[in-house]
């Protein structure tokens, strides 16, 4: 029975380690579609920078891509619409986060975000 227990753990601890290696695959993968011009990867990443370059100097709330939220712009104490985009290009979006005594400016990869809702400055 207690070999039994120890072969369970054992193929629990091996399966958690195979479907973290398939995430960083997968994550890869998306990465290079992305970069493959004609690909629908591509041509939303194209429109999303776009989107990003319209709302430079506004103030944003960014929606991201499952758990890779950045967690300084999904703090408690982050006022909603305090994120301003400074820049975008292809690749970078440079966002200004204001948080009740501080400010930060921050890099975020354009394949992060999945969209961006303007607060109507």
């Amino acid at each position: 029975m207690e070999y039994a227990l120890w072969a369970m753990a054992i193929f629990g601890f091996v399966a958690f380690c195979s479907i973290g290696t398939l995430t960083s695959r997968i994550r890869k993968l998306e990465q290079q579609m992305a970069s493959l011009e004609g690909s629908p990867a591509h041509e939303e990443k194209l429109s999303l920078m776009k989107v990003m370059r319209d709302y430079v100097g506004k103030k944003v709330e960014l929606e991201f891509k499952g758990e890779q939220m950045d967690m300084d712009l999904t703090n408690a104490k982050f006022r909603k619409g305090s994120c301003i985009i400074e820049d975008a290009d292809k690749d970078w979006v440079r966002v200004h986060v204001t948080y009740d005594k501080t400010d930060k400016v921050k890099l975020i990869r354009l394949q992060e975000i999945s969209g961006v809702k303007g607060m109507g400055e």
